[in-house]
């Protein structure tokens, strides 16, 4: 699983007099019907946990209130620490309320999903039909693929990804694909780009290091630093060259801000976990999680039937802005990284090096493209 559904990560939005968000992140449950070698959640381990339906009813009450109020679309991203589609029933509640509220509000909407691609294609129908956006997570070639994405049963699943590719395409949806590298997928990953080109639905490839959490690195390994690099230079000039936008996550030239993204800003992102607990932080759901004290904030009150939200933490997570951040005071891409994931880091005002040597390199790569693009007649650009 990626970081996010969205490239657009950061708001920018001044603060708020009080926390209303109209955005919210559903984790609806924390089943899946994959046992990825590196998932951060440790799915399939873990005790069941679906979130109830009248919190998911409640938050997205919540933001469609906060939007009528202050004239902003309304964003429901459908998440999970697991497969979101497994919630089935769940999901499709949630979804038609959410639009039902919309109606009766009168407020813009957009709904987008964070999936494994791994959906019957009934489901994929009726998702087509609801959700705007799509983030599919596709870590290479078929090999690849199915040896770190595997389904529950043992069994591949490549196919079941192409196919949902092949159904969005010919029904007119667009969708980014999150690959997840390790060091076993590096030497492989170009592979990706032939399988992707063309596509009329692919708005593009983001590329992201595994995660040293849950199963984590147990049986994948953390890329090389500079073997990451090169190779994501290869596989973004390969891809330009077929005509497939690609890049690395963390290189963001094109953004000016101070947080990487909402988990730290003054819009605290209201992400739900299946326990009803509120997180700035998707992949911090669980209360035993030695990050929880950190990122949750907040929490359903099913007596009440209202969430209730911990100001000094939202407090305490804003105040990580980049400068506050002392290893970020000298860097030239300190208004564009803004500090790197807050959770890659070993403390609130902390950075994680191995991803701060990532961000320099391949944000530089970014600023000196643009720079001779600059150079280019405009038509060119455009063009490209």
């Amino acid at each position: 699983r990626g970081e996010t559904p969205s490239p657009k990560m950061v708001s920018t939005a001044v603060k708020p007099a009080v926390y209303a968000p109209t955005r919210t992140a559903l984790l609806l449950t924390n089943r899946c019907n994959l046992r990825c070698a590196y998932c951060y959640s440790s799915t399939g381990s873990a005790p069941r946990a679906d979130l109830p339906l009248e919190a998911a009813i409640a938050a997205v009450d919540l933001i469609v209130k906060n939007a009528g109020q202050t004239g902003e679309k309304a964003l429901l991203v459908l998440h999970g620490g697991g497969e979101p589609s497994c919630a089935w029933q769940q999901l499709k509640t949630v979804v038609e309320h959410f639009e039902s509220r919309a109606r009766v509000e009168r407020i813009d909407t957009h709904t987008a999903i964070a999936t494994n691609g791994v959906i019957p294609l009934g489901r994929l129908a009726w998702l087509a039909e609801h959700v705007q956006e799509f983030c599919i997570s596709l870590d290479g070639p078929p090999k690849i693929q199915d040896q770190q994405r595997p389904k529950a049963s043992g069994a591949g699943s490549y196919e079941d990804v192409e196919r949902t590719f092949t159904f969005l395409d010919t029904h007119g949806k667009h969708y980014f694909v999150m690959a997840t590298v390790t060091g076993e997928s590096l030497g492989s990953l170009i592979g990706l780009v032939p399988l992707l080109a063309g596509r009329p639905g692919c708005s593009g490839v983001f590329l992201t290091p595994v995660y040293a959490y849950g199963n984590g690195t147990k049986s994948v390994s953390i890329p090389n630093a500079q073997a990451f690099i090169e190779t994501c230079r290869t596989f973004t000039l390969a891809a330009r060259q077929s005509g497939l936008k690609a890049s690395y996550i963390g290189a963001r030239s094109h953004v000016l801000a101070d947080t990487w993204c909402d988990a730290t800003s003054e819009n605290t992102s209201f992400d739900v976990t299946p326990e009803g607990l509120v997180t700035s932080c998707y992949m911090v759901t669980d209360a035993s999680d030695p990050r929880a004290e950190l990122f949750l904030h907040g929490k359903y009150d099913a007596e009440s039937g209202k969430y209730v939200f911990n100001q000094e933490a939202q407090k305490r997570l804003r105040s990580r802005k980049v400068e506050n951040i002392p290893a970020c005071r000298d860097c030239f891409c300190k208004y564009s990284c803004a500090g790197g994931c807050l959770n890659l880091a070993p403390g609130l005002h902390m950075v994680n090096r191995y991803r701060c040597q990532l961000n320099r390199t391949l944000t530089m790569d970014q600023i000196v493209e643009a720079l001779y693009r600059d150079e280019m007649p405009l038509e060119s650009q455009l063009e490209q």
